[in-house]
C-alpha cells in the first residue's frame, strides 16, 4: 500500500456525494441524502475518485443508503471505462428495498467493467474489498 502524504487531501465533498480516502487504501464515497444523481455528476464523482486515488485504482465502497436513484446515463458512465480507470473493485451498500433497488438496476442493467457486489453490511462489504488492496 502506497502511504498517503500528509498534504494530499483525505476527503472531497462534491455535490451528490463525499469522498474519502481511508487510511487502509479502501476509497469510500457516501451518497448525500435524497440525491439522484445525472451523467454530470457522475463526471464529477469520477474526477474526484481520481484524484483521491493517488495514480492507482482503489477499491470502492459506495454507501448508498440514503440515495434516491441514479439517471441511466450516470449508471452507464460509472459501470464503463471511465469508472474502470479509477477503481478496481465496487462495494454497494444498500438499507432499504429501494435502496436495494437502485444496486440490482446498476449491477443487473449495466454491464460493470470491475467487480461489484451488493452489500447490506457494511462490515461484509469492507471485508470483501479489502481483498482487492495491494
Amino acid at each position: 500500500m502506497t502511504p498517503v502524504a500528509a498534504d494530499v487531501p483525505k476527503s472531497i465533498d462534491l455535490p451528490t456525494i463525499v469522498l474519502v480516502l481511508r487510511d487502509d487504501g479502501l476509497l469510500v464515497a457516501t451518497n448525500k441524502p435524497g440525491t439522484v444523481q445525472t451523467l454530470e455528476d457522475a463526471r464529477e464523482n469520477v474526477e474526484g475518485t481520481r484524484s483521491l486515488g493517488l495514480g492507482r485504482r482503489p477499491p470502492l465502497l459506495v454507501d448508498m443508503r440514503e440515495s434516491r436513484g441514479m439517471e441511466r446515463a450516470a449508471r452507464a458512465y460509472y459501470a464503463g471505462p471511465e469508472g474502470e480507470k479509477v477503481v478496481c473493485a465496487i462495494g454497494l451498500l444498500v438499507g432499504s428495498p429501494a435502496t436495494r433497488i437502485i444496486g440490482n438496476f446498476f449491477i443487473g442493467l449495466n454491464r460493470v467493467l470491475v467487480p461489484c457486489k451488493l452489500f447490506s453490511d457494511e462490515e461484509d462489504a469492507v471485508a470483501w474489498l479489502r481483498g482487492f488492496l495491494p
